[in-house]
């Protein structure tokens, strides 16, 4: 008989004339799970050559007629009307054509047609999954009775989980009128023994299913303990070939990774700036701002190249910053992905300990201990942070550090409030009674005022910080030293114990709101702890020098300098940061802030601290032991522009009563007026709790009416 199909028409559902088989790397299906027209054309060809194959005639089928036409028309010849699905797990994998082909062959020997517009499949998809668009496309049409048959190459297209398989052939297939055929395993449903072997053949997939995963990673695994590089390189090292290694299975060069210098400098910045306190926005804008200035050929090493705008966003940067790996500790299998049934979904879950492979590479370290344990401190005390200006410019000196101030009531930090002002952000909840609003710029004004006064010629400063610090060290020895740091050894065991205890209590459904605090919290005590071992460690075997009085001197009155520039604004950059840090560790960390409100006037903010310049002192200098308990008088600021005649108070009284103007001269010389002048010289007086040398009668009366 002919095999040939009856072409008389033009159309050949819009595909191509070539009759050409798809090439790797083109798409087979649409969103909806559909064959492309584009390849329509492959699978008529492969139908007339699976016909002359098996002797059959399709002489009564036109391409060009509508798809209920060719049905009626299959039907008529007795042709059963089919319908096949094809998936593949990855994008990577190219087997569409093989599974139509077999599906097409396996049908046309079963007189059974599938037509092109009954050709469905999903592409990277898993089995796992059960909203599959294709799967979906499938279901529709056994309820519409398009189709008599599906044709699969293998069961576990269809599905790799027993329940859900059997669930779909049965319920949804099979209860429907619709016969499943499986090419590979030679499955009919109208076989007696088909439930029988769909069971064995499920249960035989999802135990494939789940030894693959392990296999891969068992691969891995020993790339790994060679120090081979497995996957993407990290930001800040490239993959260097090493041919004489070998090749991948996939035929590719192993690779081991390597530093880039430029990329490595910028990330160690980084370090530096979260330990000084910079937010995460901030640092983050820093960083992207660092990145642009390098080569194209190096900043591709700087983000991570699946990023679509090549930059690095603040929540990718945080899990950057807290890569143990930068201080040459590689991990490899911390995490392992999870199906869940209930979520359709797959998870990141930790992996048992045992299961982790940890290796130490002194080449591949790019932070030291202690600067990364400080800034994994500075990461877990707080969020990222407030944003910045949305116009993409730098932000001011006193915007840097608005998170230092704090609630006096609730405690929480302040925020923006409108472009020059911050405030409580639960005051305006209702929530908090401290309301009010403080100029950004002058509160830092005032601040450093205050600051650069403790600090100016402060002798009793020196000599109390050489004293203390001499009777540290004493005190330090070499077993007090050591004692020490078994005690934070055994208490990082214990955090890291009550860790694992949360991570283990959540399973695979995740860690809810109080989990994640309780572990954020003893996150953060175990980097306070770890930074102390590392400074303890690094102490015990250098060399420890008394710190000078020359020293002493030389280190506040370069901070002098830091805090003029800072209350004049001539700083930017990296000078911008040095100042900031500095200004948090003299006020001790934190500024609280409360509100006053005199009488017929605005509240104003009032801001308390403490000075700390021992902070300073032992970040600037290595023979400073932070640990130094230098108390210093608690220091109280008034974030308030005074009015003009509190502005002039001091010149118009030196000019009152030490050359003898007049109030009428003093208002002329001013402009303000005699009485302006004469308030000038009350508020000079009142300020300093004395009284004044005479009144007016005005004055006298507003008083007495005030007292009353």
């Amino acid at each position: 008989m002919s095999s040939c199909i009856n072409n008389s028409g033009n159309g050949n559902g819009g595909a191509s004339q070539d009759g050409r088989a798809p090439q790797m790397g083109v798409q087979y299906f649409d969103g909806e799970g559909k064959l492309l027209p584009a390849h329509y054309s492959f699978i008529y060809d492969q139908t007339v050559e699976a016909a002359r194959r098996h002797n059959k005639d399709l002489t009564w089928m036109r391409q060009d007629d509508p798809l209920d036409k060719r049905r009626v028309a299959a039907r008529s010849n007795v042709w059963e009307v089919g319908a096949s699905y094809c998936r593949c797990s990855t994008d990577m994998q190219d087997s569409y054509q093989g599974q139509m082909t077999s599906c097409i062959d396996k049908a046309i020997a079963n007189n059974i047609i599938i037509f092109p517009e009954l050709a469905a499949g999903d592409e990277a998809v898993s089995g796992k999954r059960g909203d599959r668009p294709g799967l979906e496309l499938v279901k529709s049409w056994v309820r519409a009775g398009k189709m008599m048959v599906l044709v699969a190459y293998s069961i576990n297209r269809l599905f790799r989980r027993i329940h859900k398989g059997l669930q779909f052939v049965r319920e949804d297939v099979i209860e429907h009128g619709v016969k499943v055929l499986a090419v590979a395993e030679r499955l009919d449903s109208d076989d007696k023994q088909f439930s029988t072997i769909l069971n064995v053949t499920m249960m035989v997939a999802e135990m494939q299913a789940s030894a693959l995963p392990e296999f891969v990673r068992m691969g891995q695994k020993a790339h790994v303990k060679n120090g081979f590089l497995v996957g993407a390189s990290p930001v800040g090292y490239k993959p260097v070939p090493v041919p004489e290694a070998g090749f991948t299975k996939k035929g590719k060069v192993k690779t081991r990774a390597e530093i880039v210098p430029e990329v490595a400098a910028i990330i160690r910045r980084s370090y530096e700036r979260i330990g000084e306190g910079v937010t995460i926005s901030e640092a983050c804008r820093l960083y992207n701002q660092d990145v642009a200035g390098l080569p194209e050929n190096v900043r591709q090493y700087a983000v991570d190249p699946r990023s679509l705008t090549r930059t690095m966003r603040p929540e990718a940067f945080r899990k950057l910053l807290c890569r143990e790996r930068y201080t040459g500790v590689w991990r490899f299998g911390v995490l392992r992905n999870q199906w869940l049934d209930g979520k359709n979904a797959t998870v990141q879950v930790a992996a048992p300990e045992h299961e982790v492979i940890t290796y130490e590479n002194e080449d591949l370290r790019i932070v030291s201990d202690e600067l990364f344990h400080r800034a994994q401190q500075k990461l877990s005390e707080g969020t990222r942070g407030r944003h910045g200006p949305r116009t993409g410019r730098e932000a001011s000196l006193a915007t840097t550090l608005i998170n230092m101030y704090r609630c006096s009531e609730c405690g929480h930090t302040f925020h923006y409030y409108g472009l020059q002002y911050m405030h409580c952000p639960e005051s305006t909840k209702g929530t908090c009674s401290n309301k009010g609003t403080v100029e950004r710029e002058h509160a830092l004004k005032e601040i450093v005022t205050a600051l650069r006064e403790k600090i100016q010629d402060n002798t009793e400063l020196v000599a109390e910080i050489i004293r203390q610090s001499r009777e540290l060290d004493m005190a330090m020895d070499e077993d007090n030293v050591a004692e020490r740091i078994v005690s934070l050894e055994k208490g990082i065991r214990r955090l890291n114990t009550h860790m694992t205890q949360i991570e283990d209590s959540c399973g695979g459904d995740g860690m809810d709101k109080d989990e994640q605090d309780r572990h954020r919290k003893l996150k953060a005590d175990k980097s306070r702890l770890m930074s102390e071992l590392v400074t303890l460690k690094a102490r015990s075997s250098e060399k420890h020098e008394p710190i000078t009085e020359t020293e002493v001197l030389s280190i506040l009155s370069s901070f002098d300098s830091l805090l003029d520039d800072a209350a004049t604004g001539n700083l930017g950059g990296d000078s911008k940061q040095q100042a900031a840090a500095l200004i948090r560790d003299l006020v001790g960390g934190t500024v609280t802030v409360s509100f006053k409100r005199l009488q017929g006037r605005r509240a104003f903010g009032v801001g308390t601290f403490t000075p700390a310049p021992v902070l300073a002192l032992a970040r600037h200098h290595k023979n400073v032991n932070g640990a130094t308990t230098l108390t210093l008088p608690v220091t109280t600021v008034e974030f308030r522009k005074l009015p003009r005649y509190a502005r002039i108070a001091d010149e118009v009284y030196r000019l009152h009563m030490y050359e003898g103007l007049s109030f009428t001269e003093l208002g002329k010389r001013f402009k303000c007026g005699s009485g302006n002048a004469w308030g000038a010289f009350a508020y000079w007086h009142e300020s300093r709790g004395y009284p004044v040398p005479y009144k007016r009668d005005r004055y006298r009366k507003r008083k007495e009416g005030q007292a009353s």
